[in-house]
């Protein structure tokens, strides 16, 4: 279930407990027209959010902005957390232990040696 849907269908139970229905257990997109006007709705907003937080980081990456701290105090909660890249490579290769404990203990050991993990310049 992808994290739309979970969104969709605690939106959908929250709704279903109001009426005193039982909850489902996952949702049908295929077949109710409703659910997936949800997921899409849903899928909407996040890129959204998305755009607005792209747009907020690089506007607070401004020097002239920067030193307004009041306004950077206000506008960072705008800011989503990206994904740590290695952290996401580390889980594409099958890593079963806690992501984040590995990812920092790599990091630690490459600083130690003087080296660090960058994102290419395109």
């Amino acid at each position: 279930m992808t994290e739309t849907e979970k969104k969709a269908l605690a939106l959908v139970n929250e709704v279903r407990e109001e009426r005193d229905e039982s909850p489902l257990d996952k949702l049908n997109r295929d077949h109710i027209s409703s659910q997936e006007a949800l997921c899409r709705t849903i899928e909407q907003f996040e890129v959204f959010r998305q755009e607005v937080s792209d747009a907020v980081e690089t506007l607070l990456a401004w020097p002239s902005i920067r030193s307004q701290g009041i306004l950077v105090s206000t506008l960072n909660r705008f800011i989503i957390a990206k994904p740590d890249p290695l952290v996401e490579a580390l889980k594409d290769c099958g890593f079963d232990q806690n992501y984040m404990v590995v990812a920092n203990n790599l990091n630690a050991a490459l600083a130690a040696r003087g080296l660090e993990i960058r994102e290419k310049q395109p």
